[in-house]
Order: C-alpha cells, then sequence, then structure tokens
C-alpha cells in the first residue's frame, strides 16, 4: 500500500499548484481509545506518502465532531473521517447542517474504520459489514487509506433526522443525519456509557448494564416515538436524479489521475421513469429501541 501511496507522491507537480489539504476528524476514544494508534500505524503512513498535507483534530466528547464541522471558516479538500459509524454520523450532521445554511457544496469526505463499529465504512470498502481477523482489519485500514489516495468515490444516501418539538421546547432543536443505520433508544444510550466502566476490562459492556439498565437512570430513554416517511428504493429515475460530475474530483491536479482512474459512464438517468419514486408512506413507532 505504502509503494503504491509513493508513485502518487513521487508525481511532479507545478509551482503554481497548491499542496492538497486533508482534514482528518479523529475519534480518539473509538475502539477503546486504540484509534489514534492504529491511525498512526496504519493510515497515516499511506495518506503522507502521497504528498497531503494532514491536519488532525481530535474529538474530545460526544458531539464534538458535529460542532468543529460547522464552526469551520472554510472547507479542506478532503474531509477524512477516523473513527466508527458514531464519529461519521456526527461529521455527515455537521457537514449538511452547515450546507443548508450557507449552501456550500460539501467537500469530498474520506473513511477510515476505526472505530468499534464499523458497519457503513466497511460495506463501502470490502461490500461486507464485518471482519474476521486482526489481519483483515488492518487490510481494510490500509485500503481505506489508500482509496482516500486515489480519489474513489461511492454515491450514498443519508438519512435525515427531524426532531419534533414539543410545547416545552425553548429552541429550536436541529435535525441530525446519518448514513447506513441509525440507532436510539435506550440499549444505545446505555453502550455510550461503557467507556466509564474502563476499569472493568471486557466486562465493561456487562457493567454498564447492570448500573444502567433501570427505567429512573439520568440519560437513558425508554420511551421511544417517532413517525418514518419513506419512499420505496429507487436506483434512479428522472423524478430523483441530479446531475453530478461522474470523474471523480482531482485531489493532484496533473495529468498523471487518468491513468489510474477510468472514468465511467452513467445511465441516462432522466429517462429512466418510475411513477413510485415519488410516492411515500408514513409509519408511526413506539419502542424502547431503534435500530
Amino acid at each position: 500500500h505504502c509503494l503504491e501511496a509513493k508513485k502518487y507522491g513521487d508525481e511532479k507537480v507545478k509551482n503554481s499548484d497548491k499542496l492538497k489539504k486533508v482534514l482528518v476528524v479523529l475519534n480518539s476514544a473509538a475502539n477503546k481509545r486504540n484509534a489514534e494508534e492504529d491511525f498512526n500505524d496504519f493510515c497515516a503512513p499511506i495518506i503522507s506518502l502521497a504528498g497531503f498535507m494532514i491536519e488532525v483534530a481530535k474529538t474530545e466528547s460526544e458531539n464534538h465532531a458535529i460542532r468543529y464541522v460547522e464552526e469551520l471558516s472554510e472547507y479542506p479538500d478532503v474531509i477524512v473521517v477516523a473513527g466508527g459509524d458514531g464519529t461519521i454520523s456526527e461529521v455527515i450532521t455537521g457537514l449538511m447542517r452547515k450546507s443548508e445554511l450557507s449552501g456550500e457544496e460539501c467537500p469530498q469526505i474520506g473513511i477510515l474504520p476505526l472505530g468499534l463499529f464499523n458497519q457503513s465504512s466497511l460495506m463501502m470498502i470490502n461490500g461486507k459489514p464485518g471482519i474476521k481477523n486482526n489481519v483483515e482489519n488492518v487490510r481494510s485500514m490500509a485500503d481505506a487509506a489508500l482509496a482516500i489516495v486515489k480519489g474513489n468515490t461511492v454515491k450514498k444516501d443519508v438519512m435525515k433526522v427531524e426532531l419534533i418539538p414539543t410545547a416545552d421546547d425553548e429552541e429550536v432543536r436541529k435535525s441530525f443525519y446519518a448514513i447506513g443505520s441509525l440507532h436510539w433508544g435506550a440499549f444505545n444510550d446505555i453502550l455510550r456509557k461503557r467507556e466509564s466502566y474502563w476499569l472493568t476490562g471486557s466486562l465493561r459492556d456487562y457493567v454498564a448494564m447492570l448500573f444502567n439498565g433501570g427505567f429512573s437512570r439520568p440519560g437513558i430513554k425508554w420511551d421511544c416515538k417517532a413517525k418514518i416517511v419513506y419512499s420505496q428504493p429507487c436506483e434512479g429515475c428522472s423524478n430523483c436524479y441530479e446531475k453530478v460530475e461522474t470523474v471523480n474530483r482531482k485531489l493532484h491536479n496533473s495529468r498523471w489521475w487518468s491513468k489510474f482512474n477510468a472514468k465511467e459512464k452513467d445511465p441516462e438517468y432522466s429517462k429512466i421513469l418510475n411513477p413510485q419514486c415519488l410516492e411515500t408512506a408514513e409509519l408511526d413507532i413506539e419502542t424502547s429501541e431503534l435500530a
């Protein structure tokens, strides 16, 4: 992986070309606080060898990534999410909120599967949600880093979660966003507290359940009420098609890029008819856990 990344770093660029900036939003507490070490060992060398300027922003608390992305004065060329599914959701939420207010186009997003739960990123990298052993885990991290170097992109749908205001709300509730999966409810709230019991080692999940399983525990949401508005899956038609560039955004402005990326022609979605794409259905849900 390093040898292949070095080919990109060795290519000559013009003096007028600016070095491409990569902002890494790193959840150092992810994967039982192993994420930062994994990033330094298996991802950072590959990205650095390709000639990118790397800036690392470490999250310090829950929802820190949302606030950090929302407050960016300007976007880098690439934002890399180094963490699990929760960190991805936070960065996407920050980007979408900022885009709604300013109308700015979101930058290219790279994902490094460094969290405890990496279903969304692993599906994009390996086409499967799980890892069998440590070798596969390291290979997935290296593959993800190399995909960022190459500028490989894939279109993904984003789920928008709007919080319904109540009479007691004193301020407007902002929307949240997620890719691939969404977890909401008591079990999710309890498991998010497991790092507080790090002294118990591998038993921390069970200890978190033991001490936070009561209905009266603060910060635990047992009564989840939601209205899901959805449409049937559509692979692309004249109703939902938005014209986008079919060529990956160039991370290095030089001619060698074409040697590594073949241009693929998109189907003519404007000529595809699918009346069901516009039909929506509603589903009311009341549960203790929604996933």
